[in-house]
């Protein structure tokens, strides 16, 4: 297997940060174009939105409504997109993250390997279900000790790789029903990535369609119905700042009328 090289960070200079800011759009476009494109899209989206108000921002939040039992209109689902222009982006800063991004990807395809023996030498573990192909399985009684060696040493080199990442602290903000991260097309594997978040790939032909490469799991934290109220208003107020910057106007409170003033000082 051929490594990829290690690239330390660099600051960008002007000129690629304005490259940056480019590639950033197209794939936020791109990424949204996807989002439209479900079967059922979403009811409200935005892009560059603030996440429970701690310096959590998505480069794209959405949500899904419903009506409740009087009528109004409730979020029952809330999404974000993380989008990440090359690998170094996707894990923390200051770690040979593509060495362990390897190591994790490899011990990942073992557990899945692993757990497709124990489910034929432990039959028991299996829960009841009405449907064989939905069926779970408790693989945390299982007598493998080698699977839960492995399960430890995954949660130990995720943790290196993840912890205090936008990923992880928006996965943990209780604000999400499922996170995803955005990739353009060969930046990452599907077995590479914070194992929770959806993968996107965004192809380089624009006449390509985007491909999930990774359905999203769970969310660290459960969201909650006031925390996705707070998301919406966020999602809101992005919006708000999106039609201002496109009409020419500021945040600036309206300048004072002078002679108004002096005539209320008088």
């Amino acid at each position: 297997m051929s490594k990829i090289p290690y690239l330390r960070y660099r600051k960008p200079t002007a000129r690629q940060a304005a490259t940056r800011s480019g590639q950033l759009f197209a794939l936020r476009r791109r990424a949204l174009g996807w989002l439209c494109a479900l079967p059922e899209a979403p009811d409200g989206f935005a892009c560059d939105v603030l996440v429970n108000g701690h310096g959590n921002r998505a480069d794209i939040a959405a949500f899904w409504s419903r009506r409740d039992r009087d009528g109004l209109l409730q979020p029952v689902r809330c999404i974000a997109v993380i989008c990440a222009l090359t690998r170094q982006e996707c894990w923390a800063a200051g770690i040979n993250g593509d060495s362990l991004m390897l190591e994790l990807r490899d011990l990942r395809q073992k557990i899945i390997q692993m757990e497709a023996d124990i489910r034929r030498e432990e039959p028991q573990l299996k829960e009841s279900t009405l449907f064989e192909e939905y069926a779970d399985w408790n693989y945390a009684r299982s007598g493998n000790a080698g699977y839960h060696e492995a399960v430890h040493h995954r949660h130990l080199l995720e943790g290196k790789l993840f912890n205090g990442t936008r990923s992880d602290r928006l996965l943990a903000s209780g604000a999400l029903d499922e996170v995803y991260v955005a990739v353009p097309e060969g930046t990452l594997l599907e077995g590479e990535g914070i194992g929770n978040c959806g993968l996107l790939e965004i192809p380089l032909a624009a006449n390509e369609p985007v491909r999930l490469l990774r359905a999203p799991g769970a969310c660290a934290k459960p969201s909650t119905p006031q925390r996705r109220l707070q998301l919406v208003q966020a999602i809101a107020m992005a919006g708000a700042d999106y039609v201002r910057a496109g009409h020419g106007l500021s945040k600036t409170k309206a300048p004072k009328d002078r002679k108004s003033a002096k005539k209320r000082k008088k």
